[in-house]
């Protein structure tokens, strides 16, 4: 049988197809919109969307989109809209100060992660999300705060100058060499367009003078009902919400003579452009070419045709990796790698954009070398074979994004029908979008696809924007060596491409004989704990309904990681080399290829304290995973190709320049952890002497020997259908005896520990600040629970403190840690970005919040607001969890390796946490006395 039948076959398994006879729905076509939307326009010009849905079930989901965003700001209002979001949380007429924020937290709504606002070039959206539907009088305060976000943000005068501060310190924040890079960029790929002047964020002397009239009238202006739609989705009555949404926000007046709001777009270039974007602090190199086609205008995007030239747009840019993929290969490549993407310019243009990483810098050659790929591309097309497995590709990416759409949560729906009021982008039935574009990618033909080479590849319109370091100016292209080139390679022989060979066979030839289940019995956890007759242990745990595509997953673990062996230099080469290692003679590429048609990955991590396989499938490809697995161990790729090319690499890294960040790093780490053995790094001595027979024989006893690891497996499978193939490829491993290890402690140094570094020359003065409150920790899931609780006050207290009242930074970091072994021992971390000139103050605070913790008990207010997020989110997670596979695997881990299940979603244990408790949690950490901190400061 051909592989373009083969290829077709698969296909028509992906996805539905039409049955024979049916006619699939033409690209004029309108996209079917979702019958249960009910969908309103009110006498005053807003719209309304209300969706009974319940994932998750008892919650709801308040938006307020609004149709406008940093376009519409004046030069003079350079920054506005954003900082209208902010004010959004500041105060309105029904919610003084801090009221909506201090409201939803006290009914389990937290700020940041249900309650947030982003604001684009085009639209700006506020939302609450998983609200507990508790109580009438709740559903009736959030039609109220979107009432007030609507038209009533107070933007009172001192509430504007604190925000401020805070607006200045997120400026600060997003102004590193890689953002200002990004917005360099943008002003060539906008060029011409007023998109090139608004980033969103703004220009921060407007911000710091604007006059607070001025903010109310750029709100008025255009923050108005015929520009905005409420959006309700959740388990809620759509009869009733309806009547609500009426009552309340036919209120809000109705704009006399509104503005007339502009559509703004790029212009259509018909020659190629060139761009140079560059900047002291970075070191990014690079060369890209970006190809401009039409954007599907506002009726094209409701229908079926948009969807059929997406896909068209999607098999191209596979067959364009594939070439891509195989021309990097050759020894004569010009440059180390080529990444194509799909992208879009707002709504104006799409994009198809290729980016070349250069070898030694030469940007020239880079250049060179891509555009010559994409001439022969141009010219010659690609062949029937390459369109099919290209397809195969995308109708695999299709049937796991249309898993993803069929589970949506309230979240996602709220967010399609924003998609749908502010740029026209159907919202469809997961049944519809499955059928149609199953229908479309299989009415597909090469003929089509080939047909967009003329707007994915052609020069005219095409910018060449090159990215530099200063310290590589010198092997930049100019623009007219640039230009030259271009038409140097529009009349140069290109010759056809070269058919690829023929695709490879079987991955796994091996002939095994099977091992036995010699011993069954109940474990943990509704799991099965099989005992093979070569001594592995092996934990199954079958889950009903897995939420997603792969139904099966897997976790092997051997404990030890660094501590089995002595040559830490050489793990820290091995660690980065089986990250991208492939099995018998390929490499991660060339085993893509061999597993396009199926649905199994597998991958290799090598810990400080643990070695790992973990990986998932399909039910189909369940022996396709364990046969990875068995080959992972026994027939690792080590040869000379994979491996010189990996060491190659490896000199090229090291031989590079530090930058000030990672050199802090590592300095900071050795103060952090005592100079600890396992932080020494390779060095180019490490390459000579660790070839590769040398790195396979580690990896051989880090990974070799079954009888090292546990393997843990839970899915949809039933386990009478996986045990044999359990036995047949686990079972029939060699297995060794058990190696001992050392058992060794990696953790901070005790006692106070601090490490601060400043480095000259930067753009924007900010120092980046991390301090950890650590120690040990009594590991049950009790303790666990109160630890969740410490770690939400203070967070919740910080952002009053440093965010708020201070105006110091945008954004505290406050996360916990935990590990059982060799002993209980946890981590409180507290991080954010501020002014260099507040370093000293802020960390003071940092110190006073949890000094006050730990001295008094939190109100029962707060305690209160943290145990009702937690009851709604573990509320939330477990319904999910319960169906993922990952879940179980974690539980079977935690419950083997640390003797203790933390029961992290367990609703009692976390609604039986007192002040108390959390008082006496945070004095025992602070009264161990170790405290790091690590300040990293750029001026």
């Amino acid at each position: 049988m051909k592989k373009s039948v083969l290829i077709r076959a698969a296909l028509l398994c992906l996805l539905a197809v039409p049955a024979a006879g049916q006619v699939p729905a033409g690209p004029q076509e309108k996209m079917p919109l979702d019958g249960e939307v009910r969908v309103g326009r009110l006498d005053n010009g807003m719209t309304y969307y209300i969706r009974h849905y319940d994932n998750p079930r008892q919650r709801a989901d308040f938006f307020i989109a609004h149709d406008v965003g940093a376009l519409q700001e004046e030069d003079d209002q350079n920054g506005l809209a954003h900082f209208l979001e902010h004010m959004a949380f500041n105060g309105t007429k029904h919610f003084p100060g801090k009221g909506i924020l201090n409201y939803l937290a006290a009914n389990g709504v937290r700020f940041g992660y249900n309650v947030n606002a982003y604001t684009s070039r085009d639209r700006t959206v506020y939302n609450v999300s998983n609200v507990p539907l508790v109580r009438e009088g709740l559903v009736d305060s959030l039609l109220l705060i979107l009432h007030d976000w609507s038209y009533y943000i107070a933007c009172e005068p001192g509430e504007i100058e604190s925000e401020r501060g805070v607006i200045r310190e997120e400026w600060r924040r997003g102004n590193d060499a890689r953002s200002r890079m990004a917005r360099k960029s943008a002003e060539v790929e906008y060029d011409g367009s007023k998109y090139a002047r608004r980033d969103v964020i703004g220009d921060m002397e407007i911000v710091n003078s604007f006059g607070r009239q001025t903010l109310i009238d750029f709100y008025h202006k255009w923050y108005r009902p015929d520009l905005q739609a409420v959006i309700v989705v959740g388990d809620v009555d759509v009869d009733a919400m309806e009547r609500k949404i009426r009552d309340v926000m036919s209120s809000i007046p109705k704009a006399e003579n509104p503005a007339r709001k502009e559509v703004y777009d790029i212009p259509q270039r018909d020659k190629p452009r060139y761009g140079l974007v560059t900047d002291p602090e970075t070191k990014a190199v690079a060369v890209k070419l970006i190809f401009y086609q039409p954007y599907p205008s506002e009726e094209e995007r409701a229908t079926v045709g948009a969807v059929r030239d997406e896909l068209a747009r999607k098999v191209f840019l596979e067959m364009a990796r594939a070439r891509l993929a195989e021309a990097e290969k050759r020894p004569d490549a010009r440059y180390k790698r080529v990444v194509a993407v799909l992208g879009s310019l707002a709504t104006c243009r799409n994009t198809f954009m290729l980016t070349a990483l250069p070898k030694e810098h030469d940007m020239r050659e880079a250049l060179a070398g891509v555009l010559t790929d994409v001439e022969q591309i141009r010219r010659y097309g690609f062949s029937r074979e390459e369109f099919e497995a290209a397809r195969a590709k995308v109708a695999r990416s299709e049937k796991a994004a249309l898993e993803k759409y069929r589970l949506a949560t309230n979240t996602d729906l709220a967010g399609r029908y924003v998609e749908h009021f502010t740029r026209n982008v159907p919202y469809v039935t997961p049944d519809d979008r499955t059928r149609i574009v199953g229908e479309q990618l299989d009415a597909l033909t090469c003929e089509e696809v080939n047909g967009l080479r003329a707007g994915m590849t052609s020069p005219e319109g095409m910018l060449v924007l090159v990215s530099s370091s200063e310290e590589h100016l010198d092997k930049v292209p100019s623009e007219a060596e640039a230009f030259d080139l271009i038409d140097s390679v529009k009349r140069a022989k290109i010759a056809r491409p070269e058919r690829r060979g023929k695709s490879a066979g079987p991955l796994f030839t091996e002939k095994v004989t099977p091992g036995k289940v010699v011993r069954t019995r109940k474990a943990p956890l509704g799991a099965e704990e099989w005992t093979l007759s070569n001594g592995v242990k092996v934990f199954w745990r079958t889950v009903p309904e897995v939420i997603g595509v792969r139904k099966v997953g897997v976790t092997a673990v051997s404990e030890g990681g660094f501590a089995r062996d002595s040559d830490v230099e050489g793990m820290h080469l091995l660690q980065n080399y089986i990250r991208t290692m492939g099995v018998k003679d390929l490499d991660r590429a060339g085993m893509r290829d061999l597993l396009f048609a199926h649905d199994a990955s597998l991958m290799v991590t090598l810990g400080r304290t643990e070695s790992v396989f973990s990986g998932a499938s399909g039910v189909a490809d369940f022996e396709l995973l364990l046969q990875l697995l068995h080959l992972y161990i026994t027939r690792p790729n080590f040869s000379e190709q994979a491996y010189g090319d990996y060491l190659d690499l490896a000199r090229a890294s090291l031989g590079k320049e530090k930058s000030p960040k990672a050199l802090f790093a590592e300095r900071a780490d050795s103060v952090k952890y005592g100079g600890h053995p396992w932080l020494r790094r390779a060095t180019p001595a490490t390459l000579d002497r660790f070839d590769r027979e040398a790195a396979r024989r580690l990896y051989d006893k880090l990974f070799g020997n079954v009888a090292d690891f546990v393997f843990f497996f839970a899915g949809e499978m039933p386990a009478a259908e996986a045990r044999p193939l359990v036995e047949k490829y686990i079972g029939s491993l060699p297995a060794a005896p058990k190696r001992k290890f050392a058992k060794t402690d990696f953790r901070i140094v005790p006692g106070a520990a601090e490490y601060d570094a400043v480095v000259p020359g930067a753009v924007t003065p900010k120092s980046s600040i991390e301090r950890i409150y650590h120690g040990r920790f009594d590991y049950t899931p009790e303790n666990y629970a109160a630890l969740r609780y410490v770690t939400y006050i203070l967070g919740a207290r910080y952002l009053t403190t440093v965010r708020e009242e201070k105006g110091g930074t945008y954004y505290v970091g406050v996360h916990d840690e935990v590990s059982a072994r060799p002993r209980g021992y946890c981590q409180l971390v507290v991080s954010f970005d501020t002014d260099p000139k507040l370093c000293e103050m802020l960390l003071g605070e940092v110190q006073k919040v949890i000094e006050r913790l730990a001295a008094e008990a939190p109100s029962e207010q707060e305690v209160n607001e943290a145990m009702l997020y937690f009851r709604k989110v573990n509320a939330e997670s477990r319904s999910k969890n319960l169906k993922s596979t990952s879940y179980w695997l974690n539980k079977m881990r935690a419950e083997y390796f640390d003797g203790v299940d933390l029961d992290k979603d367990n609703e009692a244990l976390f609604t039986a946490v007192t002040p108390a408790e959390v008082r006496r949690l945070a004095r025992e950490i602070l009264a161990q006395g170790n405290r790091y901190t690590a300040v990293f400061t750029q001026e």
